[in-house]
Parts: C-alpha cells; sequence; structure tokens
C-alpha cells in the first residue's frame, strides 16, 4: 500500500444533478488541489477579515431595511445573506431591494429546500 498509495488515494466520485461535483470528492490530482488551496487560502477564518467592509455595508442597507419596512424581517435577512455573498463571490453589487438576481438566488434556495 505504501508503494502503490498515489493508486488509491482518489476520493469516491460522488455527483449531484447535471454533474455537479463537490470539490472534496474530485479525484485527487494537480486541478483539485489548486482548487482546494485557493479556496482554503479564500474562505478561511484570517482572510475572512477582507470581507468585514462588505459585510458592514450591507448590514447598514438591512438596518435601514428594517426600520423602513420591519413587517418584512424575514425578506431583509434573506436578502442581506444572499448579497453578501453575492458581492464577495460574484464581484456584483445587488441593490438594497428587490434586486432581480438576489430574488432568483432566494427562489432557488427555497427550491432546494424542498426536495
Amino acid at each position: 500500500m505504501d508503494k502503490r498509495s498515489r493508486i488509491y488515494s482518489d476520493r469516491p466520485y460522488v455527483a449531484t444533478r447535471k454533474s455537479c461535483v463537490l470539490l472534496i470528492f474530485l479525484p485527487s490530482n494537480h486541478s483539485e488541489h489548486l482548487s482546494r488551496r485557493l479556496f482554503h487560502q479564500t474562505f478561511r477564518p484570517d482572510s475572512a477579515v477582507k470581507f468585514r467592509p462588505v459585510q458592514m455595508t450591507r448590514a447598514r442597507e438591512m438596518i435601514v431595511n428594517l426600520i423602513d419596512d420591519p413587517r418584512h424581517c424575514h425578506a431583509h435577512f434573506a436578502t442581506f445573506s444572499c448579497s453578501v455573498v453575492m458581492s464577495v463571490v460574484y464581484d456584483y453589487q445587488p441593490k438594497a431591494r428587490d434586486d432581480p438576481l438576489v430574488r432568483t438566488a432566494e427562489n432557488a434556495v427555497a427550491l432546494g429546500f424542498l426536495r
């Protein structure tokens, strides 16, 4: 096993719908190691500090939305979390309210929880 560990070190292939593969189950190769390294460099706790300005901006928008329309607090929290992710991952700056892409992402998440 020691001499052949490279042959047997692949992780099992697990795919979701339409061949979307989870990162942790990719076969062991150079691109997988690079992807994992980039992921850990970006999302480890120490590097999350650089996302704080985006989080603070979105949090201020959420507070204004809560003050203006407290009845829809659930929607404001969902918009906050979705807009932070979209800002960090896609560098997309959604509107503070009723952004069509944020609404699309929220609908997609809701559909995923129904199954």
